[in-house]
């Protein structure tokens, strides 16, 4: 049963007027299926999420059959989802951490064109799955990838995600995903399915069903029915979206929106900025990192990240850390600080930077080698969950009972 399942992918969300910066993970899992790209990126062991999401390979395989469900059951968003393919990348991703904007938000999953910050003719139809929608059966989360990436996925296609209302984006991808409920014959009669129907008539299509029966009323009877024709339906959307457009309603709310976002978006980076909470500092080093709601600025990042640092903000401590290990264009190489940072961040038994201590350690980087120590902080990684330490550690018991077997800790 949806039981709960209805209500929440109510706030399924396209995501138009920020970017979410795209960070390779050597823990991903990768894997091209269908000529669809499909991501995994794994459940942080140091994150404290508001549920417990669940894993990533059982997320992917199920990202995988949702896909099946579609291409053998649901024909008509199938064509949709192999033209979106003829004309750039599909990509399905699982991230526990979405939304990473407001993490205690019940997204389910958003289309998120500019992910992969991808350039070219050729576009991206990224969709991400989040925390919660993990949790979802692969049924269910056919009508959600119908929703995010055939529907919102064609919109982009035409170029009409920032020319058309937010409303009326979200009516015509409720309709894709009325389909595939159609498709894979979903009781309709149901408890679940009937406050979704009426959540689409009487909110997101609300105002594309007046103007059917005040421009297309022998089309009005298509709505009473228990499954509408979908096709037909759309077909009289894009009448009914071209008239706002035509009209400039569309164009007025569209800018009313933007002007209203970018309003929010100065009042909230003013408070961060105010702010005296280094957890708020962090925020803002992110924000200038990934350029999330601002210009992209890595001296701005930086110079944040290093005041959340200073002021004891653990996963600050951790992330400036790495930049040091790493050496940047705006930071230059230094282990002995990368290890200073290291030790305190894994003293506030952070897992991720206990490995990195343990790691340090054992090849000496920026610290005294010692296989000992090394091999304390990755047990106390280990203990608290991180999976690389686990198989480093795995490596050096395997060293240590056959020497001759040539292993290196990374």
């Amino acid at each position: 049963m949806l039981k709960l399942k209805l209500f929440l992918v109510l706030i399924i969300s396209v995501c138009l007027l920020y970017t979410e910066s795209y960070s390779a993970n050597p823990n991903e899992l990768k894997e091209v299926y269908k000529d669809i790209y499909f991501v995994a990126k794994p459940v942080d062991p140091d994150l404290d999420y508001d549920i417990t999401p669940v894993g990533s390979v059982q997320v992917l395989n199920s990202m995988k059959k949702a896909v099946d469900i579609i291409f053998q059951q649901s024909p008509y968003n199938a064509r949709a989802i192999k033209h979106l393919q003829s004309k750039g990348r599909i990509v399905l991703i699982y991230d526990p951490k979405h939304p990473k904007q407001n993490f205690t938000k019940l997204t389910i999953a958003s289309f998120l064109p500019e992910y992969y910050n991808s350039n070219g003719p050729m576009k991206d139809f990224v969709v991400v799955l989040g925390r919660y929608g993990g949790k979802w059966t692969s049924k269910d989360l056919a009508a959600v990838i119908a929703h995010e990436l055939t529907g919102h996925g064609v919109q982009h296609l035409q170029g009409r995600l920032k020319k058309v209302r937010t409303i009326d984006l979200e009516c015509e991808a409720y309709l894709y995903q009325e389909k595939v409920y159609q498709d894979l014959k979903y009781e309709k009669t149901s408890i679940e399915m009937v406050k979704f129907r009426n959540k689409l008539e009487n909110y997101w299509c609300a105002d594309f069903k007046l103007w059917v029966g005040r421009h297309r009323p022998l089309d009005l009877s298509n709505w009473e029915s228990l499954n509408p024709d979908i096709p037909n339906l759309l077909k009289t959307f894009k009448v009914y979206s071209n008239a706002l457009q035509n009209s400039g309603i569309a164009k007025r709310a569209v800018r009313i929106a933007e002007i209203e976002q970018n309003r929010r978006s100065k009042i909230n980076l003013r408070s961060l900025i105010e702010s005296v909470n280094p957890s708020d500092h962090y925020k803002l080093a992110i924000k200038y990192g990934s350029g999330i709601g601002v210009t992209r600025d890595p001296i701005a990042a930086l110079k944040w990240l290093k005041k959340a640092s200073e002021a004891g903000h653990t996963q600050a401590q951790k992330r400036l850390a790495d930049l040091f290990l790493k050496g940047t264009k705006n930071i230059p190489k230094n282990t002995e600080n990368a290890a200073k940072l290291y030790k305190l961040a894994a003293s506030k038994n952070l897992a991720s930077a206990q490995k990195m201590l343990g790691i340090l350690y054992l090849n000496g980087e920026g610290v005294l080698k010692n296989k000992n120590k090394g091999k304390e902080w990755l047990s106390k990684a280990a203990l608290n969950g991180n999976n690389d330490a686990k198989n480093i550690l795995k490596k050096i018991e395997s060293v240590r009972r056959n020497p001759l077997t040539k292993s290196r800790a990374e």
